[in-house]
């Protein structure tokens, strides 16, 4: 005899989820074939109803002073815990069977798995799959791991640190204004960098849609989780915003709020996202941008010359100006108390998401946008830069 079902008991359509699934089964697969079509993913979806998408969510959410994406993940997740709670406290009462429940969920989340990663790849997510920056901008690739080229590598960061240290003396006019940098709060740093990614669009000949507007980036309420987790910053696909952590040193904030920016602008691996940033920086009018990305330029090269030769890196590292270091000083000192579990784990999720992406090294393309700075470098731009 059938058993039969208790008060509480879902009616359960397992037939709805298999629609969902075939739907969205359906557009993920398309939109995977055409990944394999790097050229076509660049004409078709970056430069065509991808950026359409993104570019009208930022338009919407830039007229909202707070991080709309921040404010839905909050309502998400605690809808979900709400969902949860009244079902473990029905099962508990024995109003509702345990395996109803289960089926409930497991067919719940299924389908909410489903829909937000559809939604993901439609929005944003299919950018992964377009050339390579070194492709698209037409830069040779360089080589930085390699002791036969370890000269080259040297006279690179050697000229980066030599921008960086101009750069800080044109903010501060001295070696060590004794105290972090802090752009001025006459200057809405959001904007500059917006006319930085114009500047630079114009110098690399890059699509009239890179250069536009996306609306400025925000500061969730959630930065001490952030620094908790490891996020200096976060780009939110369903909502097209740049979200920037508010707790860190506000000079560091500069070249993190451009990396973020750069997300908006289609880019989507983390070393193109940081070395798109940096353009806009080096190609900014205010001294203090210009001085954001070649610091951030010279850590990558000085990192990329400890490799080959240890001994010229901490060589150079020691012509950077004491206000330089002071700024450096203050950057590592800030994320120091909040190394732990929390960012181990970060760390481990963002990696695996990275490379289910097809980003090679994963959290590793975070420190690899130095070959990116060097092709720039020893390109016409980059000599006029």
């Amino acid at each position: 005899m059938e058993e039969e079902g208790w008060p509480a008991d879902r009616a359960l359509d397992p037939w709805s989820t298999a629609r969902i699934a075939l739907f969205c089964g359906g557009v993920l697969a398309l939109l995977a074939a055409y990944a394999q079509d790097p050229a076509w993913v660049e004409r078709r979806y970056v430069e065509g109803w991808g950026v359409a998408i993104a570019s009208t969510l930022a338009w919407i959410t830039s007229a909202m002073p707070f991080s709309l994406g921040e404010l839905l993940l909050v309502l998400l997740i605690a809808g979900e815990v709400w969902w949860l709670l009244d079902a473990l406290s029905e099962v508990g009462a024995r109003r509702r069977r345990w395996h109803n429940a289960l089926a409930g969920g497991l067919l719940h989340l299924t389908e909410l798995g489903l829909v937000l990663l559809t939604a993901f790849y439609v929005a944003w997510g299919t950018s992964y799959a377009r050339p390579p920056a070194l492709e698209r901008l037409e830069l040779a690739e360089p080589t930085l791991d390699d002791a036969g080229h370890k000269e080259r590598i040297a006279r690179l960061a050697a000229e980066a640190v030599a921008n960086a240290n101009a750069a800080y003396r044109a903010v501060h006019g001295v070696d060590d204004a004794e105290t972090p940098t802090v752009p001025a709060e006459s200057l809405d740093v959001d904007r500059a960098i917006d006319r930085g990614f114009v500047r630079a669009a114009e110098a690399l000949d890059l699509p009239t849609t890179f250069a536009a507007s996306r609306g400025p980036a925000k500061v969730p309420f959630g930065s001490e989780i952030m620094s908790w987790l490891g996020i200096g910053g976060i780009y939110w696909p369903f909502t097209g915003e740049a979200n920037v952590n508010g707790g860190p040193p506000p000079f560091s904030r500069v070249l993190t709020t451009a990396h973020e920016k750069s997300h908006q602008r289609m880019v989507a691996s983390e070393d193109e996202a940081s070395f798109y940033g940096f353009l806009a920086c080096v190609h900014a009018e205010e001294a203090v941008l210009r001085y954001a990305g070649w610091e951030f330029g010279a850590r990558q090269l000085l990192r990329a010359l400890d490799l080959v030769d240890r001994e010229r890196s901490k060589a150079l590292r020691a012509e950077l100006l004491p206000g330089i270091r002071r700024d450096q000083q203050a950057m590592y000192a800030y994320w120091e108390p909040y190394e732990g579990w929390m960012q181990e784990l970060s760390r481990w999720t963002n990696d695996r998401y990275l490379k289910a992406n097809r980003v090679p090294g994963g959290v590793a393309a975070y420190g690899r946008a130095g070959r990116l700075v060097a092709a720039w470098m020893e390109s016409d731009d980059g000599r006029g830069g």
